[in-house]
């Protein structure tokens, strides 16, 4: 008979989980810190996109593309570290 240790498998298999889980919840409260940004200043969000370039292991960049009060469709760039939005063109953009 195979004699397969699974600690080692199992081990590899929720940290494979745990990661995934993690990133999934980073990008949910990353969506939401964004929309409640631009909200609070009374606009509203179209569309929300992650951008692979810039940002570090802590903070991601987004394109994000939103009406201003003033009915003027915007796209603008953010980062986001989880805690924080950060707006690379405007803070957040109003016209």
């Amino acid at each position: 008979m195979n004699d397969i240790d699974w600690f080692p498998v199992l081990a590899i298999i929720f940290i494979a989980v745990i990661a995934v889980g993690g990133w999934l919840i980073n990008r949910r409260d990353d969506r939401k810190a964004i929309t409640s940004n631009v909200e609070a200043n009374r606009g509203k969000v179209i569309r929300i996109l992650r951008t692979w370039s810039g940002g570090s292991r802590w903070e991601r960049n987004y394109d994000v593309s939103l009406i201003t009060v003033r009915g003027v469709r915007v796209q603008a760039s953010c980062r986001t570290d989880g805690a924080a939005v950060y707006w690379l063109d405007d803070k957040p953009p109003e016209e």
